[in-house]
């Protein structure tokens, strides 16, 4: 049976911190083997509230805090589950500031999430790896709503939404690591 993967992110990857730039930058994957599951039940959300088929979930943009519940309580009851990098940007070593925004990126997918695949057992590889723009997948959209409601936790301490789907994380990442205190 086929693995479908999709993922976003939340935050971005500026360091212009006096300028707004979040201290937090997520990336969230989600992992499901029915991925029409997951898209009919953004559909039957969509019809539920009465949202142009058209309509793209987004963390951010869902502002009416009923809706944006309702789709975390569905979304706990279907087939998927979660991986994530919470990269704290205020505490990166000054040779990640130097870097482009597109290498800061695939450095903390590849280096981080590869990490924690392998430890999953996930060692098969992925056949096919397709960029899509999230208004046109559904799957991707599931993957932003996680990923802010995440940077919600780490950025403002709001559990509110990822206590609904907590069950489905997989593995967290914190970056860089926190220090264990000595034993």
């Amino acid at each position: 049976m086929p693995s479908y993967f999709a993922g976003d992110e939340a935050g971005d990857v500026s360091f212009s911190f006096a300028k707004g730039a979040s201290h937090y930058f997520v990336i969230a994957l989600i992992h499901t083997a029915e991925p029409e599951r997951l898209r009919d039940a953004l559909s039957a959300l969509r019809r539920e509230h009465h949202l142009s088929e058209t309509f793209e979930f987004s963390f951010h943009a869902l502002t009416n805090p009923r809706l944006k519940e309702n789709f975390f309580v569905a979304l706990a009851s279907l087939p998927f589950r979660m991986w994530a990098i919470i990269v704290d940007k205020r505490a990166l070593a000054k040779s990640f500031r130097v870097m482009s925004r597109t290498s800061f990126y695939i450095y903390q997918m590849l280096a981080d999430l590869g990490k924690s695949f392998k430890a999953r057992a996930f060692h098969r590889g992925f056949k096919k790896i397709k960029t899509k723009r999230s208004r046109s997948e559904r799957l991707i959209q599931c993957a932003d709503l996680v990923a802010g409601a995440l940077l919600a936790r780490y950025g403002k301490g709001e559990e509110r939404y990822l206590k609904l789907i907590r069950e489905k994380l997989a593995s967290v990442i914190e970056y860089p690591p926190k220090e264990k205190p000595p034993s």
